[in-house]
């Protein structure tokens, strides 16, 4: 049964006068891909939080200004009507499964890349009450065995290996609770917070993402004037990832995109390359 806290139901009511906006198929197709997989990672358990309820609306309010094209409308009206009391019934819940489900069948994207969206939705679903209890985990270790193609895919060999660990004795304690929490939270968000900035002279940078405080130029500009240089791929001798703080549309995993994903890979090798978001370098003491 899905069931909310009384106390905590909030009324969604979603309204909106945007005028229509269309984005290329394979970011819908991705933003899809990623609905399916959050739906299924709050429903894992059979139980939905107001806190995984409110997950959904967040994937609204980030995809709001394609609400009426033609290839989202009908999943976004469906799940507009059924956030409006605040109580996501069981039969809500399956109808919206069905029809998302619908969507996530595309050339756009290879099966791997496809699924690897997925995952990430499924991920982000069950993390959104911050907590992880012993049938989500079951539950998501049971899809991964299911798509065991993905082997060999960062970051799914960590998660499976992790899982498999962890419920050996069927028991999800605080401390592999808390194991799982790191291992999701560096899938979902893998740049790294430096609260006091780097320090840029002398560092290899690479830069990666679309950004808010100018072109990629300036960006390698600012970096040139605080003695730093500026690579254009991943190697060992990179020193710092920079993340765009607008992302880009092109990341195949919707936060990041291949050079992430090989910054991640060199970590784990224990490489020396910090992924850093770009605000970072702005606070970076000359």
């Amino acid at each position: 049964m899905y069931s909310v806290d009384d106390t905590d139901i909030k009324l969604y009511r979603y309204e909106s006068n945007i005028p229509v906006h269309s984005a290329k198929p394979s970011t819908l197709q991705k933003s899809m891909n990623l609905l399916y997989g959050i739906l299924w990672g709050i429903g894992c358990d059979k139980v939905i939080t107001p806190k995984e309820h409110a997950a959904l609306f967040d994937w609204m309010e980030e995809n709001k200004e394609y609400q009426r094209d033609v290839n989202f409308r009908d999943g976004f009206q469906l799940l507009s009507n059924v956030l409006e009391d605040g109580i996501l019934l069981p039969d809500e819940y399956e109808s919206l499964l069905r029809l998302i489900g619908q969507h996530i069948s595309s050339g756009h994207y290879s099966d791997t890349t496809q699924a690897m969206q997925i995952l990430m939705g499924i991920v982000k679903g069950i993390v959104s009450d911050t907590r992880i209890n012993a049938k989500e985990a079951a539950a998501l270790y049971k899809w991964m065995q299911a798509h065991d193609n993905l082997k060999g895919n960062y970051p799914f060999d960590k998660i499976f290996d992790v899982l498999t660990q962890v419920l050996e004795d069927g028991i999800l304690d605080q401390k592999e609770e808390k194991i799982l929490f790191t291992i999701f939270d560096q899938f979902l968000n893998p740049s790294q917070s430096c609260e006091c900035g780097i320090h840029l002279s002398g560092k290899i940078c690479c830069l990666t993402g679309d950004f808010s405080r100018g072109t990629k130029a300036d960006v390698e500009k600012h970096i040139a004037n605080c003695g730093g240089i500026c690579i254009s791929s991943i190697t060992r001798e990179v020193d710092y990832l920079i993340v765009g703080g607008q992302g880009s549309e092109a990341w195949i995993y919707g936060n990041y995109g291949t050079k992430v994903k090989k910054a991640l890979q060199m970590q784990e090798k224990g490489h020396r390359v910090q992924i850093v978001g770009e605000d970072v370098i702005y606070e970076t003491e000359e």
